[in-house]
């Protein structure tokens, strides 16, 4: 097990911290009126399709939930370290409002500072979308970028895009390759790399 016992400066949490929060957690929460649904519940279906393309989209829900209020939406666990604003700029949350006929998500945020008090480490956002907005992200912006991927995929290239090298979760994995010379990247890849199982995004054993 490589999670510490106690904290470890800026990056690591220890599980007795984790535990604790937990509990505060728990605590903060036991009269919620929330009607859970189903729990790491896997969804797909295709959501675009014309004559050359048809786009599935799939996606695992941490928490799928009746509010009583703004009906059946999902809920989604972030932990965070520092305090950020909301975004509804997020592909995720679109994609899974699609799925669920929703236009709604709950970002259910935990907070892992030791300096703030639980009430301002334990909260609840409402990412809403008018229903313009999901219609556009499901019939203009996820059709755009499915026809660039086939076009990629039909030259065999697929350009680096530099502008998500490093993000508020951490660089991305395969940052180093890029660094890289070009002759060296293959090697890079071999080095550092395996090479997993196929991902089916039309498997539905895990559906």
């Amino acid at each position: 097990m490589n999670t510490p016992e106690d904290n470890d400066g800026r990056y690591k949490t220890g599980w007795k911290f984790a535990l604790q929060r937990c509990e505060e957690y728990f605590k903060h929460y036991e009269n919620d009126s929330f009607v859970p649904i189903a729990a790491e519940w896997v969804k797909g279906e295709v959501i675009y399709e014309d004559e050359e393309i048809r786009v599935l989209w799939k996606a695992k829900f941490d928490l799928t939930l009746d509010t009583n209020q703004i009906g059946i939406v999902s809920m989604d666990h972030k932990t965070f370290k520092q305090r950020r604003d909301k975004t509804s700029l997020s592909n995720q949350f679109l994609g899974h409002c699609v799925l669920l006929n929703s236009r709604n998500v709950i970002v259910n945020k935990v907070g892992l500072q030791t300096s703030l008090p639980i009430t301002e480490c334990l909260t609840r956002e409402i990412v809403s979308y008018s229903a313009q907005r999901i219609e556009e992200w499901r019939s203009e912006i996820i059709p755009y970028y499915a026809y660039k991927l086939l076009q990629y995929t039909e030259a065999e290239y697929f350009p680096p895009n530099f502008t998500h090298c490093d993000t508020m979760y951490g660089p991305c994995p395969f940052k180093s390759v890029c660094e890289s010379d070009p002759r060296m990247r293959e090697e890079v890849l071999r080095n550092e790399f395996i090479v997993g199982q196929v991902w089916d995004p039309t498997n539905k054993e895990d559906e």
